[in-house]
């Protein structure tokens, strides 16, 4: 099933909100996260420190969706490795991101730093996720399933986002893994 539609002569298939499933959304979340990362890279001042924060609140948005509705959602014998895996790999995200949080975008570490979490988060979305965890939840579940999670996953971040500021969470999220 083709989950896109054209929205007019010239313009990019769009997903139609009906058929998004958990899939398609975090892979959507993936590449505007990769989007956000360039933008922080490639501008500075004001602009760098807005690009900053949207990244940081969207990396700890998505990285919540996943813990609490994803994972859970699709822990099986088959995904239980790779779910410890990624359990660990948002653990080490958010101790970079949170010893990140009060830096000064235009500091001297600032982008050493940022080189590192958008590595953390390319291996994590694409070669994990994407690569090896995303096959194995489409052959075990069906489109009815993932659009549920879908549609869980987007209420829970329209909650997150409606609390402002996402990124102020991540500090007491470094201690262990999430469990959920």
């Amino acid at each position: 099933m083709d989950k896109r539609a054209k929205t007019g002569e010239g313009l990019a298939p769009v997903l139609i909100a009906d058929d998004l499933d958990a899939l398609d959304l975090l892979r959507a979340q993936h590449r505007a996260i990769d989007l956000l990362f360039r933008a922080v890279q490639s501008t500075k001042g004001t602009t760098k420190a807005t690009s900053w924060r949207e990244l940081t609140d969207m990396l700890v948005v998505h990285a919540t969706i996943e813990e609490w509705i994803f994972y859970p959602g699709v822990r099986s014998v088959e995904t239980e490795e790779l779910l410890a895996e990624s359990t660990e790999e948002h653990l080490a995200m958010k101790r970079t991101l949170a010893d990140m949080l009060d830096d000064d975008v235009s500091g001297d570490t600032f982008d050493a730093k940022l080189s590192l979490l958008r590595e953390q988060v390319n291996h994590h979305a694409i070669e994990e996720e994407e690569a090896k965890l995303f096959p194995k939840v489409r052959a075990a579940t069906d489109d009815d399933y993932r659009a549920a999670m879908a549609g869980a996953m987007i209420a829970l971040m329209v909650e997150l986002q409606q609390k402002g500021a996402p990124r102020n969470a991540t500090p007491a999220e470094t201690d262990e893994a999430a469990l959920h």
